[in-house]
């Protein structure tokens, strides 16, 4: 029996109204948030999300369905505004996730004058099982 395991992580971000103004010498800050940088740092949460679903199969093996994951990254790097949401069946892991995304440190970024809102829809599908 070969098991597959699917896991599809994309993050949005908002990067609208983010410009940076220069000083009276015409310094700029260092630029806004990487989307790379900020991927990477969520690349963490796929082993998270991985690890939870792969015990919730253990006693429910055809769970499946949509995690959906709103937060902001504040300018000194923190994770605020978070929410947590799942379809019917996934409950289980939504306090893994949130205590994942809580953890998380993206890190301080002079260049960021707000919250970066931020979402991520996760879905997950069941292991195939080989005819």
């Amino acid at each position: 029996m070969k098991y597959l395991f699917i896991l599809l992580i994309t993050a949005y971000v908002a990067l609208a109204g983010q410009t940076p103004m220069g000083d009276s010498e015409g310094n700029t800050p260092p630029p806004d948030r990487n989307i790379d940088d900020i991927r990477e740092i969520l690349d963490g949460v796929k082993a998270s999300v991985q690890e939870a679903y792969e015990g919730l199969l253990i006693t429910e093996p055809e769970a499946s369905g949509d995690i959906f994951v709103r937060f902001a990254i504040t300018p000194d790097g923190a994770v605020t505004d978070l929410e947590v949401t799942c379809t019917d069946g996934l409950e289980t892991l939504v306090d893994p996730v949130t205590e994942t995304m809580t953890s998380l440190d993206f890190g301080s970024c002079p260049g960021q004058a707000e919250n970066l809102p931020v979402s991520i829809p996760i879905s997950l599908l069941p292991p195939q099982q080989e005819s």
